[in-house]
């Protein structure tokens, strides 16, 4: 599987289970492995923004 495949595979998953919750309009995805399709540890980043009611402000998690 190719760093695309899995980026997009993961977004798939994520979008499911999130819009499984409730009070969630939207989701957008940002970040460098977008624009490029190539995730490096340590470099790529991707932003994950939720719309909707009743969600927290910001919430940052990161990995290392």
């Amino acid at each position: 599987m190719t760093d695309r495949q899995r980026i997009e595979a993961f977004k798939k998953q994520y979008e499911k289970e999130v819009y499984s919750c409730l009070n969630v309009r939207g989701v957008e995805f940002l970040g460098s492995c977008l624009d490029s399709w190539c995730w490096q540890v340590g470099k790529s980043d991707l932003d994950i923004i939720i719309y909707g009611v009743g969600i927290p402000g910001s919430t940052k998690i990161g990995c290392i």
